[in-house]
């Protein structure tokens, strides 16, 4: 190494040690920094080192320099130049700067007063912090937003909050605080897995912010749960965001080639109303969207009185559901299902009900919304499944139903545990019918299609429930093999009142019969519905004008009661 920096001088022969001066130049230059004096009697000030590749001022008059300071720092900055100079005292300022080039920077300026063999003087330096300030605030922008989003966080929504709740002025305008999450997203994470997901996830906040504008604080404080702080809006215009946020996520997006759907839950709170100050509102927004959530459908609800025993009835369920199967709290109840033609017995449809050993009969439809959202569905709609092919065992001359969730029917094992329930039992699989609702079929088709094949290879036979419910029934029945639809009983309940819906019904049964389906009305319950059903050439009924869900014994006294007949559609 030595040889080697002898060869460069002798080379090079105007290369010398550097006096002292030109080291310290250079250290100053690689710092990006100056050093700068004044004398106390002058407003002059002496640089030593590169200000021009620091400032991209040349000049050494103080104004010169104040005048390139930013707009909104230079009036505090010439006062506390001004004070300086005139106490002489220690000092240290960060503010920015626009150079000539248009570019903005930060610098640090720092001094105090030394004694120098020509008098007193006040030595300084200044340097370009730029990078540490941006690294500063980049640090700063990760503790206070979501890292995949780039929306606010929890931590920053409550700053947020709580400045705007103490803040007497907001008591003169309206603060609500919008709690909402998306429904069905854990669908996307199971067909797409969690990039897809994190994808979505950027996707919709993209959504959220056009929805809501920079007037409002936007922040993930979950997985897929967002919260939004919004001001000067009175109810009515706060409902329209709501159900604009509603329509913009309702709209399907494009991932790896699939269109995939969510929905959104929408809880609201309003300061003063519902709460002043940020524990509270939170608080009761969080219960509005439980509320909202366990109303299903996209609800949007306001606060109300009473929503907290309902938000603890809630988590009590969710806490209780999860052991009820140990404690052999479920069962299954079969509802028959009569011929149209006969007005016999054809099947039944199992259904589940769970008794609470202390809240007693727990409704279907609440218990079975908790278990959709928990994630235990697909552990309780194995365990019904297991259950009703064991009991149909039975009744031989009946074929049974069983209800098939969303997220069942998509787990990747699904064919396979539908397999080991029909070899255990002893079940024919032709006497094992799987009803399915739409929302099946609206994110990764070739997994659904394929588990239609494997699920008719098997043997058994496939209905779409609640048919004419979603937009896009009928273009499904082309694409998929359908054994069997049901017409939604809400169709049902409105005939003879509604034209409208009788329209509906009539134009399902002519598709089944020009398809070869098996049509079935649900919820009958009047003797003119009967009669209705009946003439358009209805091929099943069910519901409480034959019979309610009973227990196995009861179906089979029924079976027994009718004779063994012979399966019919």
């Amino acid at each position: 190494m030595a040889s080697k920096a002898i060869k460069v001088e002798q080379d090079c022969p105007h290369f010398a040690p550097s006096p002292v001066d030109h080291r310290l130049e250079f250290a100053l230059k690689a710092a990006n920094m100056y050093i700068w004096e004044r004398d106390l009697g002058s407003r002059r000030v002496d640089r030593f080192g590169d200000p021009a590749s620091i400032l991209g001022l040349s000049g050494d008059d103080i104004d010169e320099f104040l005048a390139h300071v930013h707009p909104e720092d230079r009036g505090g900055v010439a006062k506390s130049i001004d004070e300086v100079f005139e106490s002489c005292q220690p000092y240290e300022l960060e503010f920015r700067m626009t150079r000539p080039d248009g570019k903005q920077i930060w610098v640090r300026d720092f001094g105090r007063r030394i004694a120098t063999p020509s008098g007193e003087r006040f030595l300084g330096i200044c340097m370009d912090i730029t990078a540490d300030v941006e690294a500063r605030q980049a640090i700063a922008h990760l503790a206070l937003h979501d890292g995949l989003t780039g929306l606010a966080n929890r931590m920053l929504l409550r700053q947020r909050l709580d400045g705007l709740t103490r803040c007497d002025s907001v008591d003169e305008r309206r603060l609500a605080v919008i709690a909402f999450d998306l429904d069905g997203f854990k669908r996307i994470n199971d067909t797409l897995g969690h990039q897809g997901g994190d994808t979505a996830l950027v996707e919709f906040a993209a959504i959220l912010k056009s929805v809501f504008g920079d007037a409002h604080v936007i922040s993930r404080t979950g997985g897929d749960e967002f919260t939004a702080l919004c001001l000067d809006r009175e109810t009515p215009a706060i409902m329209a965001l709501c159900e604009m946020l509603k329509e913009r996520l309702s709209r399907p997006i494009s991932l790896h080639g699939q269109d995939v759907f969510v929905g959104v839950s929408i809880g609201v709170a309003v300061r003063g109303t519902d709460g002043h100050d940020t524990e509270s509102l939170l608080h009761c927004a969080d219960l509005a969207l439980y509320q909202a959530k366990a109303a299903r459908d996209g609800a949007i609800c306001f606060y109300q009185a009473g929503m907290g025993a309902r938000a603890q009835r809630r988590r009590r369920l969710e806490h209780d559901l999860r052991s009820a199967l140990e404690r052999n709290q479920l069962s299954l109840q079969y509802q028959p299902l009569i011929s149209g033609a006969t007005g016999r017995t054809t099947g039944v449809e199992a259904l589940m009900r769970w008794r609470h050993p202390e809240l007693g009969a727990i409704d279907p439809g609440e218990f079975i919304e908790i278990a959709e959202t928990t994630g235990m569905i697909v552990p309780l709609g194995n365990w019904a499944l297991r259950t009703a092919c064991a009991a149909a065992t039975q009744w031989p001359s009946l074929y049974t139903a069983v209800n098939v969730s969303a997220a069942q029917f998509r787990h990747p094992d699904f064919a396979a545990v539908l397999a080991n329930c029909v070899a255990w039992s002893g079940i024919n699989p032709a006497r094992l019918e799987l009803e399915v609702t739409e929302s099946i079929l609206l994110t990764d088709v070739e997994h659904t299609r394929e588990t239609f094949r494997r699920i008719k290879e098997i043997g058994v036979s496939i209905a779409m429930d609640d048919f004419g419910t979603g937009y896009s029934s009928l273009s499904y029945m082309s694409s998929f093999a359908f054994d069997k639809i049901k017409i939604d009983g809400a169709f049902i309940g409105q005939l003879g009142q509604s034209p409208e819906a009788a329209a509906v019904v009539t134009a399902v049964l002519a598709l089944g019969r020009t398809l070869g389906i098996v049509t079935t009305a649900e919820c009958v319950e009047t003797a003119s519905q009967l009669e209705f059903l009946s003439a358009n050439g209805c091929n099943q009924l069910q519901g409480f004008l034959f019979s309610p869900a009973v227990s196995e014994d009861a179906i089979m006294v029924r079976v027994a009661n009718e004779g063994r007949a012979p399966h019919e559609p």
